[in-house]
């Protein structure tokens, strides 16, 4: 069911219509986005507030809220581009991306001077191909001229510049992506520095931490990565096959409700990712195991207990069982939210004292078990591992 339940009218309709609006109210109103239509109970009663807060919510992921103050915001003010821009990010939001560039349409046929509207585009364009995969050099040129026409309206537009940068980010262009972001940070724009300067520190990162590895550079932008991730990244760039010996042939049984599983009848799917999730259920890695029904639920996210797992396995493994975690037995716990009878207290107790993962909060000592792990965050807990253990890298 989609959230934009309204009805698209075909060109010519549309052309029509906008032809006698243009005679209506004139070719200077349609361009300037600026029409009372319904009367305001105060002063803070106005298409620009109502806008704002949609944005607002939009960034709090309260979409359907954000589209009830775009609406609000277009029933105040005739022509108010603005408030189909709104409507095209809350689209996008939802992946609903035709109705977005309908918005878009709309917004640019009502303000030519709309850099907002510009932007929208860039981003619909971005987001639309990062969605499907499509590599980056047979549309980015696309986005980012959307960006520039942005800025032929409005020069030092932060906006145009910050979006700029994080799709060139997003597609792992990291020095295009500092350079942009940088012409943010010499600008008086403070909120759009603060979150500038935060795209810098993760460019830098992944630069770091993945010199070389295409896969590296695309899975460090990840808010968070799945489970079939994380056994390509353990193989791809821990290597950890060099390591640690595991069975060739398909001979580890599995019961689960009384039948006997093999890891090939495991990984019967047709799913990308199955190669590197077969060596990873071969070694018997802790936190990337099967689950109780026999499956391995390759795109499901992975958690904080089951990173944790992850790394204890690791380890013991690379210190000869040196390091243990025996000692966080019959401790009090440290954590507010896991308790020491926690399948993963220990394992989430080692990896934050030894640094390879950070408490959730560090003001409520929350560790949050079930939370995600970031991209970001497992290329540092990986190349941690490498440096704590160079002599067996």
């Amino acid at each position: 069911m989609h959230i934009f339940s309204y009805k698209i009218i075909s060109s010519a309709t549309f052309n029509l219509i906008f032809f006698f609006l243009i005679i209506s109210i004139g070719i200077g109103s349609v361009l300037s986005c600026a029409k009372k239509t319904s009367k305001s109970t105060s002063v803070l009663d106005n298409s620009e507030y109502h806008y704002n807060l949609g944005i607002q919510q939009l960034e709090n992921g309260d979409i359907k809220l954000a589209i009830k103050s775009f609406n609000n915001s277009k029933n105040l003010t005739h022509n108010f581009a603005l408030a189909n821009v709104g409507l095209a990010l809350a689209a996008i939001a939802s992946k609903e991306y035709q109705a977005a560039k309908e918005f878009i349409h709309l917004a640019k046929r009502e303000s030519r001077n709309c850099a907002e509207a510009y932007i929208a585009e860039g981003r619909l364009i971005a987001h639309k191909n990062i969605e499907s995969n499509k590599a980056s050099k047979l549309w980015i040129s696309d986005a980012v001229k959307e960006f520039r026409l942005a800025l032929r309206i409005d020069k030092h537009n932060p906006e145009a510049l910050f979006y700029m940068g994080d799709t060139y980010l997003r597609t792992g262009m990291l020095k295009d992506a500092e350079t942009t972001f940088l012409k943010i940070l010499n600008s008086d724009y403070i909120v759009w520095k603060k979150k500038a300067r935060e795209k810098v520190r993760v460019a830098q990162e992944i630069e770091r931490l993945s010199p070389g590895s295409t896969f590296g550079k695309q899975i460090g932008l990840k808010e968070a990565i799945s489970r079939a991730e994380m056994a390509v990244l353990l193989v791809e760039e821990l290597n950890i096959t060099a390591i640690f010996s595991y069975t060739k042939t398909d001979t580890r049984p599995n019961h689960h409700g009384g039948e006997l599983k093999t890891i090939r009848d495991a990984l019967n799917s047709d799913h990308w990712a199955n190669g590197w999730v077969d060596i990873i259920l071969r070694l018997g890695v802790p936190g990337l195991s099967l689950f109780p029904d026999g499956n391995f639920y390759h795109d499901q996210k992975l958690t904080r207990a089951q990173c944790a797992l992850v790394i204890s396995f690791l380890v013991q493994k690379l210190s000869q069982n040196t390091i243990s975690h025996s000692k966080y037995r019959g401790s009090e716990s440290t954590f507010s939210d896991l308790k020491v009878d926690h399948y993963a207290y220990s394992a989430a107790s080692l990896s934050i004292d030894l640094g390879f993962l950070e408490l959730d909060d560090i003001r409520t000592t929350t560790f949050d078990p079930s939370g995600s792990i970031t991209g970001l965050e497992v290329l540092s807990m990986i190349r941690r591992m490498q440096e704590s253990f160079r002599s067996e890298f």
